[in-house]
């Protein structure tokens, strides 16, 4: 089993927190931001395609 890369583990790590607080669903926007300063466009859509990669 390989070890996924530190982006994919912070949002794994966001989502989880996220969980265990029972906070729902969390949309991409609020994801970026929680794992990082940058909350632009090309951020956010990054974080959105790794997020499905996640899932797959």
């Amino acid at each position: 089993m390989s070890v996924p890369a530190p982006e994919y583990q912070r949002i794994v790590q966001v989502l989880a927190d996220r969980s265990r607080s029972r906070g729902g669903a969390m949309s991409c926007r609020r994801l970026a931001a929680a794992a990082g300063p940058d909350v632009v466009p090309a951020k956010i859509e990054g974080v959105r395609s790794k997020a499905k990669r996640l899932v797959a």
